[in-house]
């Protein structure tokens, strides 16, 4: 354990960590602070060039109320490297040498073992950002008394082809849960992610050689939160395909996907029937034709005649989905309730979610749940509105024989 240039508020260091503790720069930027907002995560093995610049796309960014984390993977001493961001006095360095190599996964991991910041980013030392990419991220978060799990922005791709010529293309989506169970649209520097979401959803996969560990998270994280996107380009990833021709295993990565695809199709079933009929819903205003005629005739005349309560957040996305299908079609919504206390007052479609007693009397009811506490937001809905006032739009009240 040691320390470089320990300042006054420098903290003593957790075993075999390394600590370089910098002043704030005197220009007039954020100031480094004692809590960090953002903990910037770069693992990085034998590419000191490489990580000397991602460093430099972090000395330019405009928000400066962060820390950066580098894990060395077994690799030849950056130490270096770091040292010259050290002594410009811009930035907080807290250097994790590790002892075995383990592969990104595992680095991260204990990156975010070590980190203050209440959001995470990961970023690859291959990698860069625009000097506003931490400032919007920033501006998305700030002020927020429950803050989105994870905001993303677009990406530049710049990938040098085997005949030496950069190909540049932009990459940026909204976010649809069905579509990353498909491939990894959201590179994984483009992102911050709450470090309480990180860790409740089990971090990275350390299995080495694993090598869609990030996309694996992501669906992890999803699994449990929606994800917000910034429309602005502010992430770059460079890409050689040369190397990339050498190095990947196209069979190995395929069943690595196909293993990602099955992890979280198993686990998300359920909300996968939701999505489905919701986005259908969401583009045709319409329902799936399996969906009972008692649920057309509920959103016919209910919608139309008074406001709709959505009840179950479930973690399933299925708020944000109702109530934007709601509002493109001119139906007003009372609200989004769930009796769980970790739901409580979080956002979700647009609406803080209240407990369920206080949905407003007469007020049309969809119990939105597609996760095993189904039968409780069925039952607590019924006692509270009525059997004649509740709905079930995906029939699950009939799989869990409640009605």
């Amino acid at each position: 354990c040691w320390v470089l240039g320990a300042g006054p508020n420098t903290q003593h260091p957790t075993p075999n960590t390394a600590v370089l503790r910098l002043t704030p720069d005197p220009r007039p930027l954020t100031p480094v602070v004692a809590a960090p907002f953002f903990s910037v995560i770069i693992p990085t093995f034998n590419r000191p060039a490489l990580l000397a610049g991602a460093l430099a796309g972090l000395d330019a960014q405009q928000f400066r109320g962060f820390e950066t984390i580098v894990v060395n993977d077994a690799g030849g001493d950056v130490a270096p490297v770091i040292r010259p961001f050290h002594e410009s006095g811009r930035l907080e360095i807290a250097y994790l040498p590790l002892g075995e190599n383990g592969g990104p996964g595992r680095a991260r991991n204990r990156g975010i073992e070590r980190a203050r910041g209440e959001h995470l980013v990961f970023l690859d030392d291959d990698d860069a950002l625009d000097p506003r990419h931490l400032l919007n991220l920033h501006r998305a978060l700030a002020g927020v008394s429950f803050p989105p799990a994870v905001v993303y922005v677009d990406t530049l791709f710049e990938t040098t082809g085997t005949d030496g010529i950069v190909r540049v293309r932009a990459q940026g989506d909204d976010f649809d849960p069905i579509r990353l169970l498909q491939d990894n649209y959201i590179p994984i520097h483009s992102a911050t992610c709450r470090k309480e979401c990180a860790v409740a959803a089990g971090m990275f996969e350390e299995t080495r050689g694993f090598d869609v560990e990030d996309w694996d998270f992501w669906c992890k994280v999803a699994e449990q939160h929606a994800f917000t996107r910034i429309p602005d380009l502010t992430a770059r990833c460079r890409e050689d395909a040369a190397v990339r021709r050498r190095t990947d295993n196209a069979a190995q990565v395929a069943g690595f996907k196909e293993v990602v695809r099955h992890r979280h199709q198993q686990r998300m079933a359920r909300r996968q029937r939701f999505w489905t009929a919701a986005r259908r819903f969401r583009r045709e205003g319409v329902v799936e034709p399996w969906v009972t005629a008692e649920m057309r005739g509920h959103l016919a005349s209910v919608g139309r005649a008074g406001m709709v309560a959505l009840v179950g957040y479930g973690a399933n996305h299925a708020a944000w989905m109702f109530a934007a299908a709601l509002r493109e079609i001119g139906r007003p919504i009372a609200g989004v309730f769930d009796d769980r206390p970790r739901y409580l007052d979080c956002p979700a479609g647009g609406f803080w979610i209240r407990p369920t007693e206080e949905i407003p009397d007469g007020v049309g009811t969809l119990v939105i749940s597609s996760s095993e506490s189904f039968p409780d937001h069925w039952r607590r809905a019924v006692a509270l509105r009525g059997r004649e006032n509740v709905v079930d739009p995906f029939g699950l009240a009939r799989d869990w024989r409640l009605s």
